[in-house]
């Protein structure tokens, strides 16, 4: 097993966790296109008696955060699979616990948000207020929009590290490497030299 594959099983959790977030994107949306009718008539059984005026513009609003938490899903997910695939090599000399913290945000992040929306669309009917029924999921959202940009947002720190720190190879401390060609029994070979003018062919 390589390097790779065995930093790649120390973020599993998160890895995991956005593979399955993934999977509800692309499963939720054809369960919302195969069982409109049905979906929606659950939501309308919701509405209380008192507001059943307004059951078709709640459920309507209940339908709209459903298909915001599968497009969420797919697209958080997705790309939490893409970053969590690097972690591994942008933590390398880093702390353990920094990648799988990260990783872990990272995928429990895009999965927390998917389900606040799904939270927001089932109390809608019941709370007869979208705006409601968004405010009482905001304790699943607000962490799990944090974690997930906080994981972003360090990966993106140390991708910069690690693009800095790659500037100087090839490089020593007195200057631009020379290679010059050097004849060893009549093979030719290359010798590295440091200085500061170009390479010497001889």
């Amino acid at each position: 097993m390589n390097e790779y594959s065995i930093g790649l099983r120390r973020v599993w959790h998160g890895l995991v966790l956005a593979i399955v977030t993934t999977l509800y994107g692309f499963i939720g949306g054809a369960v919302l296109g195969l069982e409109d009718g049905p979906i929606r008539g659950v939501l309308a059984e919701r509405v209380p008696e008192a507001s059943r005026a307004e059951s078709a513009a709640l459920v309507d609003r209940a339908w709209t955060f459903l298909r915001r938490s599968h497009l969420h899903a797919g697209g958080m997910g997705t790309a939490a699979i893409a970053l969590i695939s690097l972690v591994p090599v942008m933590t390398a000399r880093q702390p353990r616990w920094l990648g799988a913290g990260m990783s872990l945000g990272l995928g429990a992040g895009g999965a927390g948000y998917a389900v606040a929306l799904v939270v927001a669309a089932i109390r809608t009917p019941s709370l007869a207020s979208a705006a409601l029924a968004k405010e009482s999921a905001k304790f699943i959202a607000i962490p799990a929009a944090g974690a997930y940009m906080v994981g972003a947002a360090l990966l993106l720190c140390l991708t910069v590290v690690w693009v800095w720190s790659g500037r100087n190879v090839g490089t020593s401390p007195h200057g631009p490497l020379d290679l010059e060609v050097v004849v060893v029994g009549g093979v030719q070979a290359r010798e590295v030299r440091a200085g500061s003018g170009g390479g010497v062919g001889r």
